[in-house]
């Protein structure tokens, strides 16, 4: 897959993917996801709010609410639900069961989801661990997060420098992630998520992979895996946000 005007349309930074492990798992995460078809071609009120939401997750620290969207975003509060809507099909948010609110955007959770992060004095809630080392890049911020191997539950805690570009410090060291391909049900925060996570070492790692024998996707280590959060993520407020 090359770097393409419609990976650009959909914000994807192909040139952060510099390892050939983090350009294997970014190219299948986005054909499983059908990312290209999915977030591409936004209308211009559809691209106001998403940018709207993925600001006020950032400032606020906690989902929008609708007048809050329509203030951000100038839209008036009576085109949003529609607008939302449209953004929920595409799966770049997540809806309430009553329509009525936004519960997720992705990176951004609007519960814990097992990995917090904490960047410009805000803590934030990420999908997943792609998503948590994705957070600082789009937000131009060195971020610290904190979350736990998927199978022995021991903390793991991930420091970034560079304005969230480069790792500073990991403990355990030698933790690494499991970048899933399991996309179903139009929802990668139902799917794709829960499996894309944290483990404290290869063993562990391995350990899981045994008893999940059908999952697919891929072993990254920490550079590697913020790589594929900055790729995915790093550009998704830009130029609106850094002019």
């Amino acid at each position: 897959m090359e770097n393409s005007p419609n990976g650009e349309t959909v914000g994807l930074d192909w040139s952060a993917a510099t390892s050939p492990a983090a350009r294997e798992a970014l190219e299948a995460i986005v054909r499983d996801f059908d990312m290209l078809r999915r977030w591409g071609g936004l209308a211009p009120r559809e691209e106001r709010a998403h940018r709207a939401i993925l600001g006020l997750f950032a400032r606020l620290g906690r989902a929008p609410l609708f007048h809050e969207i329509a203030a951000e975003s100038g839209l008036e509060r009576t085109d949003l639900p529609a607008v939302l809507a449209a953004l929920a099909e595409r799966d770049l948010i997540m809806l309430g069961d009553d329509r009525e609110r936004v519960v997720g955007a992705y990176p951004f959770a609007d519960r814990d989801r097992g990995h917090g992060v904490v960047l410009a004095g805000q803590r934030l809630h990420a999908m997943c661990a792609l998503d948590a080392l994705g957070i600082g890049a789009m937000l131009d911020e060195d971020a610290t997060i904190a979350s736990s191997c998927a199978a022995c539950d021991a903390e793991i805690q991930i420091a970034t420098r560079a304005r969230g570009t480069a790792l500073d410090r990991a403990f355990p060291a030698a933790s690494v992630v499991w970048a899933a391909l399991a996309y179903a049900d139009a929802c990668a925060a139902c799917s794709m998520c829960p499996r894309t996570a944290f483990f404290c070492s290869d063993e562990h790692l391995r350990s899981w992979r045994r008893d999940n024998a059908d999952e697919r996707g891929y072993r990254l280590d920490l550079a590697e895996a913020l790589e594929v959060g900055r790729a995915l993520f790093g550009r998704r407020l830009a130029p609106a946000a850094r002019d």
